[in-house]
């Protein structure tokens, strides 16, 4: 019963996935709209132990290709799609890890 359950949840799962990956192809496919480039000053990211949040924070939005944060300034550039994400998403986001964002 239990191995029942086991491949139902896991065909569950792939189905999902699967649904997600049709009704979203056209936006991972999506290469017409170019990148964006922002930069945000993190007033409160002062400390290496600050970073380990805002690194699980950007790994996890989608559409987001590169960021880079310099300790010295406190600016954090971030490059993403526009067609997968938006700038408000990443702004509720770094809020949401505890960063007090002033744009630049």
């Amino acid at each position: 019963m239990k191995k029942i359950k086991t491949k139902l949840y896991v065909l569950s799962v792939l189905s999902v996935l699967a649904i997600t990956a049709i009704l979203f192809e056209d936006k991972l496919l999506n290469t017409d709209q170019s990148a964006v480039h922002i930069s945000y000053e993190l007033a409160n990211a002062q400390c290496e132990d600050c970073l380990h949040p805002l690194n699980t924070a950007m790994q996890n939005i989608i559409g987001v290709e590169k960021y880079v944060f310099n300790e010295k300034t406190n600016t954090l550039k971030i490059k993403y799609d526009p067609s997968v994400t938006q700038d408000k998403w990443i702004k509720k986001a770094l809020s949401a890890n505890g960063y007090r964002i002033e744009e630049r």
